[in-house]
This record gives structure tokens, C-alpha cells and sequence, in this order.
């Protein structure tokens, strides 16, 4: 423990605090529920748990300013979660926090509050799996205690700077739905013509012959540029349509089907738990959104054929065939990471044509994910959702051509690897916040905060003050005698 500012000392918390846990009322959830129907919101007080408000309750046990402190399934042990609250007004608290109410003049109960926050609990915690702070462990717990005048110095300035840290941490709690929306916008523009119309307009103009001038000469380039057929364009379906509603003229829409080859993987059966060509197989567990975790793969045994027509190869595209609703068709491209992995019937394989990137594919079917286009598709039986390899395939899938297809990849890598910087200068500046709030009130409780007035009354002439007092009160109390007679 560090040395002790001047005016300050060292008591125990039952010292300076009144513990008021023997008027605590726990009721259930039910018992709660039957006293509040029917009632209107005035009539209804706050109802508080060991970390936090829990409820209502149509009546209250104590009334103004308090602190109420963890007993028991409180994270004690972590120096960025708060222990302690303090609770003002009327209100009701159940058996699992301690209540504690500052005295006048000896202790400011934010001040209280803040030290509960910064204390470290090691010592004084029983319990393994559910950690618990006894009465008589919390009564013992030594408060380093400032001047009065100094604990509310300290208490007002460390409200005034955690305020600005609550701030900033709102702040950025906020990127990460931003840079969510900002990788949607990406892939529905790419996906719909907006994100290379600058391109295309270049090529137009670089289509455009030297010595040609003039408006015709423009024209002309321009058509030219607006017939060149899609790549391949013979191998699509005969029901295939060049798209006039709002997609660039040289663009055309398939269906999923005709952009790729569909496979639904293998079906998992007991019987190939074992065998001579155990292969490791991926499943929904292993495809998360455009990455594929490996931790934990499964084996299975691929006889024969099965390994031919299950194996994966660098390219495939691998989408969730049943999940959560939001998560339907969730898509990851396998690159080679695992050779010679295969992949079971929780997941559909896409293989691109050859008039299809597969990275182009993987940003149309993100986006497809996002856009909630095969919730549209799929079954709903319970909470998982169910897309099958047929609803799939006949999914609408924007068709560039090839030169095109290979820009739009290339400007959304550029546009998607400037918000991951983006995201990881947030979780980094977003660890320094978390760690400002501890380092705050250790240097409050250390006397470093604020500065020290000499005039201000020494903590132990407050102790001293206190002790004289509940002296008193011991000797005036009326004493009984063997019958309860007063004496």
C-alpha cells in the first residue's frame, strides 16, 4: 500500500459507513410480479440486485443517498467492471448487495462509492464458483480515508473526468455499427453497378480513337463499349435478361445456378465415423462471413468417389445452408488452408464458371447475407432458418464483365482494408478507454487527483470524532438485566 497523503487515514469500512443489510427484504420474481399487476409506474419504486436495478417492487425500504455493494455474483476480480453503485431516492434492495449509507460530516458517499470501484477485492472473497463478499469480510475492508472537504474535491472531479470517458466510450461504441453499415453500402454498391461507374466511364473515353472529335465520334465509342457482350454470355440461361433497372447497360442477371455449380456436401452418418480414408470435413461450426475457422475440425471417413465429389479446392465458396435467420447463407471462400478437406451437407459448395470471379461471387453473396435476400428464400422451422441448394440456385446474381469484375474486387478490398485499420484503431483506442476509468480511481485514491488543502480537517479528527460518538451512544445505552429489566 502506498504512502497515506497527509490528512488522511486508514480505518475499516464499518467505521465510517452505516451497514444497513439487516433491512433488506428479497422477494421473487413471482411475488414481485403479483404485487405490481395492476399498477401504475407512480406507484412503483426501483427493485435492486447485486450489480444493478433487477426490477419494481409497489413499496420501497430505505429512502436517499446510498451505496450499494456486490455480495455475491459480482466480478470482483475485474478491475474494469464496478463492484459498487450508489442508489438515490426511494427504492427496495433483495439479499445480494450489501447497503451502506455514508455518515454526515465522516465519509461523502460518492467518495465511498469510488473507493468500493477501485478496492482490490483479493483476500476478501469466499467461493469458487459463485464469488461471494460476507458481511463480516466487507465490514473489515480498510478505506483509505480523505479529509471531508478532499473526498467531495474528489468525488465532484472524478464525476466530472468519468463523465468524459462515459462520453467517449459512447462515442465509440458507436463505430462498429458504423463500419458495419459502411461494408454493406460498399457491397451493395458494388454489386450494383455504382461503385465502377467512374471506371466505366474511363473505358468508354479510352475507347475513344486520337484523331476522332466530335459528338458522333463519342457516340460511337460509347455504343461500342455498351454492345461488347458479357463474357461467356452464350452459356447463360436462355431466360437471362440485361437489367433496366438501374444496372449499368453491359451488366446482365442470372440466376445463382447459371453463375456457378451448386453441391449441396455429404450427409454425416455413424458409419463413417471410422475408416481407411478419414479426411477432415468443414460444417456451419467452421464458415463464418468471408473467414473460415479452423479450430475446430472434425474427420470423417471419404471412401471411393466420395473424396472426388466432396473434396474442396482453392475458390470454392462455401455458404451456411441452415442457421439463424440473420445469418442464413452466411458465405467464406476456401483457399487451400486445410488441403484435402471436404465438407458435409450443413453447407453449400459454389463453383464458379468461367465467366464468374469467385471473389466477385463471395461480395454477391455478402451481400445477398446482408440484404436479407435469402431469409426471402428460405424455410423457418423454429429459430433456424433453412435456404436448400435448389432456393439458392435460383437467387438473382448481378453479372459484369470479367475486366469489371476484377475492378469492383479490386476497389472493395482497397475500401473494406481501410475500415479494418479503422477497426482496429477503434478496438485499440477503445482498450485505452476501458483502462482509463481504474487508472482514474487509483490516482484519486492515492491523493493525486486534486490537490490537498491545508486548512482542511485531518481524517483523524474525523475517526476520532465518530468514535467519540458511538462511545457515547455504548454508554447511554440502557442496560437489562437477567429478565430484560431495565437497570
Amino acid at each position: 500500500m502506498s504512502k497515506l497523503p497527509t490528512g488522511w487515514d486508514v480505518t475499516s469500512l464499518e467505521s465510517v459507513v452505516e451497514i444497513l443489510d439487516s433491512k433488506r427484504i428479497p422477494l421473487n420474481s413471482k411475488e414481485r410480479e403479483q404485487r405490481i399487476a395492476g399498477k401504475a409506474s407512480h406507484q412503483l419504486f426501483p427493485y435492486y440486485g447485486a450489480t444493478g436495478q433487477v426490477g419494481v417492487i409497489d413499496g420501497y425500504l430505505f429512502d436517499g443517498d446510498h451505496i450499494l455493494l456486490g455480495e455475491d455474483g459480482v466480478p470482483f476480480f475485474d478491475p474494469l467492471r464496478h463492484k459498487a453503485y450508489r442508489v438515490r431516492g426511494r427504492f427496495w434492495v433483495n439479499n445480494h448487495a450489501h447497503v451502506l449509507k455514508a455518515i454526515d460530516g465522516i465519509s461523502y458517499y460518492r467518495f465511498i462509492e469510488g473507493y468500493l470501484n477501485a478496492f482490490d477485492y483479493e483476500g476478501y472473497i469466499s467461493g469458487s464458483t459463485r464469488l461471494k463478499l460476507t458481511q463480516a469480510a466487507m465490514r473489515s475492508i480498510p478505506i483509505r480515508l480523505a479529509p471531508y472537504d478532499e473526498q467531495t474535491r474528489i468525488a465532484d472531479k472524478l464525476d466530472a473526468v468519468l463523465a468524459r470517458v462515459d462520453a467517449c466510450r459512447d462515442r465509440l461504441d458507436r463505430v462498429p455499427a458504423t463500419l458495419k453499415r459502411f461494408r454493406q453500402a460498399v457491397l451493395a454498391a458494388a454489386t450494383s453497378g455504382k461503385l465502377t461507374e467512374d471506371w466505366r466511364a474511363d473505358q468508354v473515353a479510352r475507347m475513344q480513337p486520337q484523331a476522332e472529335s466530335g459528338n458522333v465520334a463519342r457516340d460511337a465509342a460509347e455504343l461500342r463499349y455498351h454492345v461488347t457482350p458479357t463474357p461467356d454470355s452464350a452459356a447463360l440461361h436462355p431466360g437471362d435478361r440485361a437489367l433496366d433497372i438501374g444496372l449499368p447497360k453491359t451488366w446482365r442477371v442470372c440466376q445463382i445456378k447459371n453463375a456457378g455449380r451448386i453441391q449441396l456436401g455429404r450427409q454425416r452418418s455413424p458409419k463413417f465415423h471410422t475408416g481407411a480414408s478419414m479426411r477432415p470435413y468443414l460444417r456451419v461450426q467452421n464458415v463464418f462471413e468471408d473467414r473460415l475457422d479452423l479450430s475446430d475440425v472434425m474427420k470423417m471417413d471419404f471412401p471411393g468417389q466420395d473424396i472426388e465429389r466432396y473434396e474442396l479446392h482453392p475458390g470454392d465458396i462455401l455458404l451456411n445452408e441452415g442457421q439463424s435467420p440473420e445469418y442464413l447463407g452466411r458465405p467464406a471462400m476456401y483457399r487451400g488452408e486445410l488441403p484435402g478437406a471436404c465438407f458435409t451437407n450443413t453447407l453449400i459448395r459454389f463453383q464458379a464458371y468461367s465467366h464468374v470471379q469467385p471473389d466477385f461471387a463471395l461480395l454477391v453473396f455478402r451481400h445477398h447475407m446482408h440484404s436479407g435476400r435469402y431469409r426471402s428464400e428460405g424455410t423457418i422451422t423454429t429459430n433456424i432458418a433453412h435456404l436448400g441448394a435448389g432456393r439458392f440456385g435460383n437467387v438473382e446474381f448481378p453479372l459484369p464483365p470479367l475486366d469489371e469484375q476484377s475492378e469492383i474486387v479490386r476497389r472493395v478490398e482497397s475500401l473494406f482494408s481501410y475500415a479494418d485499420r479503422l477497426e482496429a484503431r477503434y478496438k485499440t483506442a477503445r482498450a485505452q478507454v476501458e483502462k482509463l476509468t481504474p487508472a482514474l480511481l487509483a490516482k484519486a485514491f492515492r491523493g493525486e487527483l486534486v490537490p490537498q488543502d491545508p486548512n482542511d480537517e485531518p481524517a483523524a479528527a474525523l475517526l476520532a470524532r465518530i468514535h467519540a460518538g458511538r462511545g457515547d451512544q455504548t454508554a447511554n445505552k440502557p442496560k437489562r438485566g437477567r429478565k430484560g429489566i431495565t437497570v
